[in-house]
């Protein structure tokens, strides 16, 4: 199918779009900080729950903006097969959700977030490859200015914690300081911050290397400390050239650590006894029991998503999650260093212990990422 090519105006206005959806989405969750709302579920002083408004604004404004695209955008019907693919296992997630609420009378507004981000990015898959090559050709300019307002943001924070000694929502003062930036959320705070790593270390950025793991040292994340290791593992090992050179350096690095850890033992158990709450729930199963079909019970949520996706979506999650395996050998160690890749590994790692696909933004980004992925819009 041949297609008129895309005017120099319309360009324009599909590359500013670009930039105020990836802009929206790095940006919105600051007012976490800045009006204090809480996205937990537990209270703490000085903090309110979201309002619902701010809560339903993220799609509203996400949805406006890929609309737009859209009619700025020519499409086609043909779609690629991992895409629909994708979409077949979304369907089913929609199917039970739905089936669940109809039954059991209960909405698992978590499991409906994902959808919806997934549904809004789902016509990306309509539209012309070389329209979407527009973001391809903007993406290191976005992520360059997004990795220098995430860093600030965390400046931020800190300063007005030494100065104004206002502590962030998941920081108690005197047992246990965290920094998540102005999104005041030091998980999905470190997820970020490892990608922007990824992205730095591609460019050869290093003294921007260097912020965002201090970044990911300040958030006190578990998973973020899983996840730098997991990067180093992903940049070291997948490298075709010296491959026993470098599984040397990587064993020795690995030796190094254990040995920081063991001198600052004291820290370390300290650190621990401080999260073994949230570990226990990270780890609990609860009263969880896997059935043959779905909707034997109620959809249910765990802090793990790949232990609830299995259980809320057996037996058809078990191709999934073979697929998602699959997927993730193959990325690590026999394809080219990418963000997109990289995003996908650190999506399935934060997987085994959270729940990757209920924290915005980084859930929008990657679904994001995904679709143009399929594409062939490759970064």
């Amino acid at each position: 199918m041949n297609f008129a090519p895309i005017s120099h105006r319309s360009q324009t206005i599909t590359r500013k779009l670009w930039y105020a959806l990836l802009f929206v989405a790095i940006v919105y969750n600051f007012h976490r900080y800045l009006l204090k709302y809480s996205h937990g579920a537990f209270a703490k002083d000085m903090y309110q729950q979201t309002p619902l408004i701010w809560q339903v604004g993220k799609y509203v404004l996400i949805a406006i903006i890929l609309s737009l695209i859209y009619f700025n955008s020519r499409l086609t019907f043909r779609i690629p097969a991992k895409l629909v693919a994708f979409y077949c296992f979304l369907g089913v997630v929609l199917i039970v959700n739905i089936g669940s609420i109809i039954m059991y009378h209960e909405v698992l507004t978590d499991e409906l977030e994902y959808l919806i981000f997934g549904l809004l990015v789902l016509p990306l898959g309509f539209v012309v490859q070389e329209d979407l090559q527009i973001l391809a050709s903007e993406i290191d300019t976005i992520m360059n200015w997004s990795q220098y307002v995430l860093i600030l943001s965390n400046w931020i924070v800190i300063f007005n914690y030494y100065t104004f000694r206002v502590v962030p929502f998941h920081a108690y003062e005197g047992i246990l300081m965290r920094y998540g930036g102005l999104w005041d959320d030091p998980n999905t705070f470190a997820i970020i911050s490892v990608l922007l790593l990824g992205y730095a270390m591609i460019k050869k950025q290093y003294w921007l290397v260097a912020l965002h793991v201090i970044n990911v040292l300040l958030t006190v994340s578990l998973n973020g400390y899983l996840l730098l290791l997991t990067f180093i593992c992903y940049w070291v090992l997948n490298n075709p050239k010296n491959r026993i050179l470098h599984m040397a350096l990587f064993g020795v690095l690995v030796l190094v650590i254990a040995a920081l850890v063991f001198v600052n033992l004291e820290y370390a158990i300290q650190i621990y006894d401080a999260k073994k709450e949230s570990i226990d729930q990270h780890s609990s199963l609860f009263d969880i029991s896997f059935y043959w079909i779905p909707l034997l019970q109620p959809v249910l949520f765990h802090e793990t998503w790949l232990l609830s996706m299995n259980i809320n979506y057996f037996p058809f999650s078990v191709f999934f999650t073979l697929l998602l395996i699959a997927i993730l050998v193959r990325f690590f160690f026999f394809r080219p260093r990418s963000v997109q890749r990289l995003l996908f590994i650190l999506f399935f790692v934060t997987s085994l212990f959270l729940p990757f696909l209920y924290m915005f933004p980084i859930n929008f980004i990657a679904l994001l990422f995904l679709v143009l992925y399929t594409k062939g819009v490759q970064f």
